[in-house]
């Protein structure tokens, strides 16, 4: 079974939000509560503004503070995806992809670059609503992009497929 394709920067992104699925968030609270205690710190040098609100001015402090927070998260984010768009259609990753199923194992094939994994080197199966993974470890695999499978009934196909090479059933990302 052979699939072509073109790699697409939407095809990175959507293989970081599975790989990442799961990973541990704990020095983003970190960060929150080490900007929160500096915040509130320094922020009191203002006190006849502060003082207006009474009771309430350290739960506005720490409102503003996540309020910014999560604005410039949002930002950095957006701004990050837009530069990996626009340095992708430039880069080298931008090439097209042969990828055959044979008995031996997956052959990927690129311009200037051949990759060969035999079936034992894959641990696990996934499919989200789009796309099909291949594991061969907790942060790599091997994606079939949902638009280098022409039907439903071929997808089916290559998911029966793959499950049978594997020895697995497929699970949900």
């Amino acid at each position: 079974m052979k699939i072509e394709y073109a790699h697409k920067a939407e095809d990175y992104i959507a293989f970081n939000k599975v790989a990442r699925k799961g990973t541990s968030q704990l020095w983003n609270i970190a960060i929150i509560i080490g900007c929160t205690i500096a915040f509130l710190t320094l922020i009191n040098w203002p006190t006849e503004f502060w003082n207006r609100f009474g009771q309430y001015q350290y739960a506005i402090q720490i409102g503003v503070l996540f309020l910014g927070l999560f604005l410039l998260r949002l930002f950095v984010k957006r701004r990050a995806k837009e530069k990996f768009k626009k340095e992708f259609q430039s880069s080298k990753m931008a090439k097209s992809v042969t990828i055959n199923f044979d008995d031996e194992g997956v052959t990927s094939e690129q311009a200037h670059q051949k990759t060969i994994w035999k079936w034992a080197a894959f641990h696990k199966l996934t499919t989200d609503d789009k796309n099909i993974f291949l594991w061969f470890d907790k942060l790599q695999a091997v994606m079939i992009p949902s638009r280098a499978i022409e039907t439903d009934k071929k997808r089916e196909e290559l998911t029966t497929y793959l499950e049978e090479k594997l020895g697995q059933s497929v699970t949900s990302n």
